[in-house]
């Protein structure tokens, strides 16, 4: 009787170990998946943060080019002013 009580043992802990090995082995595709999904997300934000360095870099430029530009509108806009007071310091000579 001993040996049947042993064999007995030894396939309910067999089966309890393979119920281990299946708990286990599903521990570690979850593991593997969450890894992806972390790998995944690493690289969208790694992307994400490119086009921003990107946009940001624009922006610097557009901003660059339109002070330049505000400083040609005030170049032509002193020339004008001086312009129309030669103007005005000119005689009216058309009204005689």
């Amino acid at each position: 009787m001993k040996g049947l009580e042993t064999a007995d043992r030894c396939f309910t802990q067999s089966k309890d170990t393979i119920g281990i090995i299946k708990k286990v082995n599903a521990n570690v595709a979850m593991i593997a998946d969450l890894s992806t999904q972390i790998s995944t997300a690493a690289e969208e934000q790694s992307a994400a943060s490119e086009e921003i360095d990107r946009n940001v870099a624009n922006i610097n430029r557009v901003a660059a080019d339109s002070l330049s530009l505000a400083g040609d509108v005030a170049t032509h806009a002193g020339a004008i002013k001086r312009r129309a007071e030669a103007l005005t310091s000119l005689p009216l000579s058309f009204n005689e």
